[in-house]
């Protein structure tokens, strides 16, 4: 009887331990928003950067787009 009471309570303190370590994610997800977002805005306008010239002209909608995330 002891080793099931022992075991639901290693499991209960694994639900726990991953339930905070998902808040942590979670708060770290908020608090980093808007630097997390500018790094993604740069890389995409280095990756756009690089495409070749008829590629460009596709998404030429792209740098306008770029500048309003930034606003």
């Amino acid at each position: 009887m002891s080793s099931i009471a022992d075991e639901e309570l290693r499991r209960r303190k694994l639900e726990e331990a991953l339930e905070i370590k998902s808040l942590r994610r979670i708060i770290s997800a908020y608090l980093n928003y808007p630097e997390a977002a500018e790094e993604d805005i740069v890389r995409n306008e280095r990756c756009f950067r690089r495409l070749p010239h008829a590629h460009k002209a596709l998404l030429s909608h792209l740098p306008l787009k770029f500048q309003k995330y930034r606003w």
